[in-house]
């Protein structure tokens, strides 16, 4: 795909993400072997004596690239320390030149809690008034933000990462001349999503409404086949999950993929409950671990947005935390 584009005289110009990189390592990543292939640019700041910088690019790296009147800085995945490049960067952005920041960072994150790789929008006022265009990443689904005047550009990734994602994804296309902005939705393999409900959880009552499901919407070949199984709150769902995700294989899907969802309020919660108000009530029943189930639960929900991220990297982290709290406290 990037040999189509310099074919025709475009010019890439890249950032790491959190699945590129080695960090570890100074410069170890997938992309330095297509910049060394000429195939791309590969923007990545430098850090010398505890200070940021966004050198020129010279050929082989750099933090910023000149192209007539316009300013190209790259800032990688930078985890939680994201915030600490913005403010550099904005110390530096002369406005007189058109500036395109690129920055592999998304708005908002966990409802409990500010997740690596998420940004508060406020964080990127440091840009504001001082930036052409601020095209940013991480979250996997289409979005535009704004601060201060300064607008901020999510594509999404242009696959599904999670076959739970939904969403657009693709590309934008600014121009610089006249300021405006087309989306152009990348060609996805197609998802088929289906309900189906269930009263009492068996096999056979499944296996009924599975043959009416896929009778409805046949399954395509090489799509993405999406099962959601609901039963009563409390009802145990007796399907095997992963028997029928092979099903759905067998008869030509890409992916089947099937989950179970309990609806229904007969634990008291009500009608609004979502998947943490539920997760929250189940554990609040377990004799050992009942009394920390808001400090779970929050564990929880932060890996799911983990796991959709990709950022799967953060998870021990996570998990060390939610010890800490449990273990460190009674010892048990």
């Amino acid at each position: 795909m990037i040999q189509k584009l310099k074919d025709k005289g475009i010019n890439v110009i890249a950032i790491e993400g959190n699945h590129d990189r080695l960090f570890d390592f100074e410069d170890l990543s997938w992309l330095d072997h297509l910049k060394r292939e000429n195939l791309l640019i590969l923007l990545r700041p430098s850090v010398r004596d505890g200070k940021i910088f966004f050198d020129e690019w010279d050929g082989e790296r750099g933090g910023m690239i000149k192209m007539g009147n316009l300013r190209f800085y790259g800032i990688g995945y930078q985890g939680v320390n994201n915030s600490e490049y913005v403010e550099r960067l904005g110390e530096l952005l002369d406005p007189s030149f058109e500036n395109v920041v690129i920055v592999h960072s998304a708005i908002g994150g966990s409802s409990m809690g500010l997740m690596p790789g998420f940004s508060k929008i406020e964080e990127f006022i440091p840009l504001s008034k001082k930036c052409e265009y601020v095209a940013a990443g991480h979250a996997h689904e289409k979005k535009i933000y704004e601060i201060e005047g300064t607008k901020i550009f999510i594509p999404g990734a242009p696959e599904y990462w999670d076959l739970s994602e939904n969403g657009e994804k693709g590309f934008f296309i600014y121009d610089t001349e006249d300021k405006t902005y087309t989306f152009i939705e990348s060609k996805k393999r197609k998802k088929i999503e289906r309900k189906i409900m269930l009263q009492n959880g068996s096999e056979g009552e499944f296996s009924a409404a599975f043959s009416m499901a896929v009778d409805e919407n046949p399954v395509e070949k090489d799509s993405i086949y999406s099962i959601t199984i609901e039963v009563p709150y409390g009802v145990f769902c007796n399907v095997n999950l992963a028997g029928v995700e092979q099903k759905l294989e067998e008869l030509g899907a890409l992916k089947g993929r099937v989950v179970t969802k309990w609806i229904g309020q007969d634990s008291n919660l009500p009608d609004s409950s979502d998947d943490l108000d539920i997760e929250r009530q189940i554990i609040s029943a377990d004799p050992s671990l009942g009394n920390y189930a808001p400090e779970i639960s929050k564990a929880i929900d932060k890996l799911k947005d983990l796991h959709r991220s990709g950022d799967t990297d953060q998870s021990s982290m996570v998990i060390d935390d939610l010890l800490d709290q449990i273990i460190g406290e009674d010892g048990i």
